[in-house]
């Protein structure tokens, strides 16, 4: 009988036998090793230096299947895959690996392949979407490393810099503009575009919000679920809608609103069903969007995506003076780090104004 948890048995024979996973076949099945002592002590020893020197020796099986058909195991074996992330990683399989690598067996692979591959997206893709494609390309290969399938050739991958983007934010003027067509308007749904523009909250959060999950004596909304339009593979439809969790943790967040946004929801308010609604039924973020882009025009706007609004909300914080904490708190972001990489340029204009405030108190001084 083997001795608790350790694999060392002893043999009829009288000598000692421990076994050891040496790596594993092309379907992931473990493939067993043996050591043979003479005595327990012995084979315990030999066992405790292979297993302590597996990382630095690992045995790469020779593996004949395709980085596509690794893939789809790789995908198949993560088990529970939020919706949305599910079609973004297929996208960037379907689209960008397999037309160009995912015909070629795991067993030829190399870091020269990988790197020429990642170059050669670099010159048709932004450096966002590479370094996507390459996320998604080193957890998998993670996952086969850890089979032996590969070896760590995947690591040392250099990736385009992030080239630095101003976001796109409605003026102060042109906000004034959209809020005044608005206003004229006088339709009820309309006022997402107010709660986006004064909450900061994305368009698939607005779309999914709740008077369930809308507290105007309090004076919050909170948010629980957003809603997505993502493909459809068991259907003749192409996409489908999609009700999900917000995109992270930090993303579930209970959002202060101004008064005046409250006095504007108290006459809409309902017991249940949707904020933004016809007849009832949730509006898709597309379907918003164009009527986004409607406002927009009626304004003498140029046209721009409804994200400028969340944009527009947070540049408008920082102009009066809401610490980067508390704004990234408020959007819902996993770190004040991207909130201060997002919103670079409004800090540094914020940052002039205040010093000259300091240099108009010395102005009042020499008076």
């Amino acid at each position: 009988m083997a001795r608790k948890g350790e694999n060392i048995y002893k043999r009829k024979d009288g000598r000692w036998e421990g076994r050891y996973i040496r790596g594993y076949d092309v379907s992931g099945k473990a493939k067993q090793g043996y050591v043979y002592g003479r005595t327990y002590s012995e084979v315990k020893e030999k066992l405790t230096y292979l297993k302590a020197n597996a990382k630095n020796d690992k045995i790469v099986v020779s593996s004949g299947m395709t980085l596509s058909k690794w893939l789809e195991k790789w995908i198949a074996q993560k088990g529970q895959i939020k919706a949305s992330t599910l079609m973004i990683y297929k996208s960037r399989i379907k689209n960008h690996i397999n037309p160009a690598i995912g015909r070629l067996k795991l067993k030829t692979l190399n870091k020269d392949i990988l790197q020429q591959f990642i170059d050669d997206l670099a010159q048709k893709y932004k450096p966002s979407t590479v370094k996507g494609v390459y996320a998604l390309l080193k957890s998998a290969l993670e996952s086969a490393e850890e089979k032996n399938l590969v070896s760590g050739f995947y690591q040392s991958i250099k990736l385009p810099k992030s080239r630095s983007s101003q976001v796109k934010a409605l003026s102060k003027d042109e906000q004034k503009a959209l809020e005044n067509v608005i206003r004229q308007r006088n339709d009820p749904n309309d006022i997402g575009v107010l709660i986006s523009l004064y909450t900061g909250i994305r368009i698939g959060e607005l779309c999914a919000l709740q008077w369930q999950n809308v507290n105007l004596d309090k004076g919050v909304i909170y948010i629980r679920e957003t809603l997505q339009r993502i493909e459809n593979e068991n259907s003749d439809s192409k996409t489908k809608i999609n009700f999900a969790e917000p995109k992270s943790l930090s993303s579930h967040r209970e959002i202060p609103l101004p008064k005046f946004l409250i006095e504007l929801l108290i006459p809409l308010q309902h017991n249940e069903g949707f904020v933004i609604n016809r007849n009832g039924k949730f509006i898709e973020p597309r379907t918003y969007t164009r009527r986004f882009k409607k406002l927009l025009k009626l304004a003498g706007l140029p046209d721009m995506g409804y994200h400028c609004t969340r944009h527009t909300f947070a540049t408008r914080a920082l102009e009066i003076g809401v610490d980067p904490k508390t704004l990234s708190e408020i959007l819902g972001h996993s770190s004040v780090g991207i909130t201060l990489n997002l919103y670079a340029h409004s800090l540094e204009e914020h940052k002039k104004k205040e010093i000259e405030r300091l240099g108009n108190l010395f102005d009042k001084q020499s008076d």
